[in-house]
C-alpha cells in the first residue's frame, strides 16, 4: 500500500465562470497531518470539496489511495464548518454520527453490527459516549463540533479533511481535537485541515500548504521562517500583526 493517501496534480477549478484554483500540486502521505493555509477566499474550502468530488474540475486530476474522489468517497472522512449543519434537525447524536456511515450503509439500509459498532468508537474517541442519546439542538458549540468530527470518524477513513475545525471553540475542547488529530496520524490516517489559527497550524501540522489560488509554498513549519513567502501567501506588501503571530517578525 502506497503511503502516498492523497495526490492533487495540476488541479484548476471555475466557479460560476471565474478561476477559484489553478495549476495546485499537493501530496499528503499516511501519518501525516498538513495545515492548509490562506487569506480568506484562497479557494481552502473549494479544493477539499474538490477532493470530495462535489465540484467538477476544469483541468488536471485527484487520486485518493489511487481512485478518483468519486470512487474513493468511502474513504474519505471530512469535517464541515459547524454553521454548515443543520443543527435543529430533531435526530440525536448517535443518529447524528450515523449518518456518516449513510454512503457505505446505502441509502434506505438498516445500520448493521460493524456501523453500531464504528458509531460507538467515534463517541468514545471524542469524549461523547454519555451524550448519545441527547438531541443535536440541545448540544453547546464544543460538544456540536465533536459530533461532526465522530461523524467522520465513523467512516474510519484513510483521509480526514478538516475545515477550519478550531473556530470559536473553547480551550478544553481545542485540546481534545489536538490530542486526537495526533493519535489519528500516528495510527497511519492522512490528515488535511485548513485553519485561521496560524501558531496552532505550525505546532501542530507536519507540513504547511500556503494557498492562495494555488500553492505558495509547502514545507514544515521550519522550512516555512521566511517572512516573504508568508506576505506573498497573503498577498500583503507588510503585516506585522501576521508576521508577530508567526514568530518571523523582523
Amino acid at each position: 500500500m502506497s503511503d502516498e493517501v492523497l495526490q492533487v496534480s495540476g488541479l484548476a477549478v471555475d466557479l460560476a465562470g471565474r478561476e477559484v484554483l489553478h495549476d495546485v500540486n499537493l501530496v499528503v502521505t499516511r501519518s501525516e497531518q498538513v495545515g492548509l493555509i490562506g487569506p480568506n477566499g484562497a479557494g481552502k474550502t473549494t479544493l477539499l470539496r474538490s477532493l470530495l468530488g462535489l465540484i467538477p474540475i476544469r483541468a488536471g486530476s485527484i487520486t485518493i489511495d489511487g481512485r478518483t474522489p468519486g470512487g474513493a468517497r468511502g474513504t474519505i472522512g471530512y469535517v464541515p464548518q459547524r454553521h454548515e449543519f443543520v443543527w435543529d434537525y430533531p435526530v440525536r447524536v448517535r443518529t447524528a454520527v450515523m449518518t456518516g456511515r449513510t454512503h457505505r450503509i446505502g441509502w434506505l439500509r438498516r445500520p448493521g453490527a460493524a456501523d453500531r459498532d464504528a458509531v460507538r468508537e467515534a463517541l468514545e474517541r471524542v469524549d461523547l459516549t454519555d451524550l448519545a442519546d441527547r438531541p443535536i439542538g440541545e448540544l453547546s458549540g464544543g460538544q456540536r463540533q465533536r459530533v461532526l468530527v465522530a461523524r467522520a470518524l465513523a467512516l474510519q477513513p484513510r483521509l480526514l479533511l478538516l475545515d477550519e475545525p478550531f473556530t470559536g471553540l473553547d480551550v478544553p475542547t481545542q485540546e481534545i481535537l489536538t490530542r486526537l488529530f495526533r493519535e489519528l496520524t500516528s495510527e497511519g490516517t492522512a490528515v488535511l485541515m485548513t485553519t485561521h489559527d496560524l501558531p496552532a497550524a505550525a505546532d501542530t501540522s507536519h507540513r504547511l500548504c500556503l494557498l492562495n489560488r494555488t500553492v505558495v509554498a509547502d514545507g514544515s513549519p521550519d522550512e516555512l521562517r521566511d517572512p516573504a513567502v508568508w506576505l506573498r501567501a497573503f498577498g500583503v506588501a507588510r503585516s506585522e500583526q501576521l508576521l508577530h503571530s508567526l514568530g518571523v517578525a523582523r
